[in-house]
């Protein structure tokens, strides 16, 4: 039976009993919660794409120009503050890789699909919750991969020039192809 206080509905045998922070906004196993998780995560991978972008449009409008700023910050990028072609080539490959994996293909499917579709539809939860949460925490490292993977390269993980691989000698385009997720379309 479903009981009215103060303008909140109870439904007897669905109280929560209460959990520490980690428990109730890390490892959260509500819905609402891991969609907001992956909007969190999709907005800061559009903030590193967008400086991404910028670093190329940079590139663009001012090709002979030097930088010796971003010649110390990123220094196997820029020769004498001059950006490589190489650097160029992982700029824009990263970009892509980000946006279209980690920002269009997340927010809309996995954050309005774990946020708004189970309210809409009146669920009270999702069908298996473990999984759900497993879900964001499977997509988190894959993540963390793809933005660690520039500076651990041997060569840039650039979708025109994979390199033969090195045994016992990771390079950036091993990283970059363990961070996608999995495709059924991948061969």
């Amino acid at each position: 039976m479903a009981q009215t206080t103060a303008g909140h509905t109870t439904h007897a045998g669905h109280e929560h009993a209460p959990q520490a922070f980690i428990w109730r906004y890390v490892f959260s196993k509500d819905h609402k919660v891991i969609g907001i998780q992956y909007y969190l995560t999709a907005m800061v991978m559009a903030w590193v794409a967008g400086i991404l972008a910028m670093l190329i449009r940079l590139q663009l409008a001012w090709p002979e120009k030097t930088w010796p700023v971003l010649g110390r910050f990123l220094k196997s990028g820029f020769s004498d503050g001059v950006m490589n072609p190489e650097f160029y080539a992982m700029l824009f490959t990263m970009h892509g890789t980000i946006m279209v994996f980690f920002v269009l293909s997340t927010a809309p499917v996995s954050g309005f699909g774990n946020l708004l579709i189970p309210l809409q539809c009146g669920a009270r939860d999702m069908a298996f919750p473990f999984l759900n949460a497993l879900s964001y925490w499977t997509f988190l490292p894959g993540c963390l991969i793809i933005l660690t993977s520039p500076p651990t390269r041997r060569s840039p993980p650039c979708a025109t020039r994979f390199p033969a691989r090195r045994p016992g000698r990771p390079s950036g385009s091993s990283a970059w192809s363990s961070s996608s997720p999995p495709s059924p379309w991948a061969a």
